[in-house]
């Protein structure tokens, strides 16, 4: 009779354990007498996501708009190529930042991943660059407005 419990037990339970994603804490082992009741108790652990933390996907993403583009890709290129002040003439490349786009819809926290370090100045325009962007619509979380972090290139190319 035992066995014929235990079996029936790990049938039961079999698809509780493997084929959720939650974890089983404790099962209870029933006696003879106690076998018609056996109470599984599984617990959910919650994700805490930090408020403050910028998000890299929101369900609504940012939205830039320059100039009439309707893609923020292509308005960001736009303003840019009409913006960008290229140091010297002699240097090409690109130039990867990372920023976020703040709940107020301003640019913050920029942060050169790769630089050109061999060309003086093209580090400081890139962050003078966003710093002096025209205001983003904020990405949404939740219905309410979120921080996100963006990663784009800049590319310097020289005016022939």
């Amino acid at each position: 009779m035992k066995k014929l419990l235990c079996v029936l037990l790990i049938t039961v339970t079999g698809g509780y354990l493997y084929g959720q994603n939650e974890t089983a804490d404790t099962v209870a082992v029933a006696t003879e007498e106690e076998a018609e009741t056996v109470e599984i108790v599984t617990v959910v652990e919650e994700l805490y996501v930090d408020p403050d933390e910028p998000l890299f996907f929101a369900e609504e993403m940012p939205v830039f708009l320059y100039k009439g583009c309707n893609d923020s890709n292509a308005s960001f290129r736009s303003y840019v190529a009409d913006s960008i002040r290229i140091p010297s003439g002699d240097c090409q490349g690109k130039v990867y930042v990372q920023f976020v786009v703040e709940r107020d819809s301003t640019v913050g926290k920029i942060e050169i991943l790769r630089g050109m370090p061999e060309c003086e100045g093209y580090e400081e325009e890139v962050s003078r660059l966003l710093l002096s962007m025209p205001k983003w619509i904020p990405g949404r979380q939740g219905g309410v407005a979120a921080r996100v972090k963006f990663v784009m290139p800049v590319e310097f190319i020289p005016k022939k």
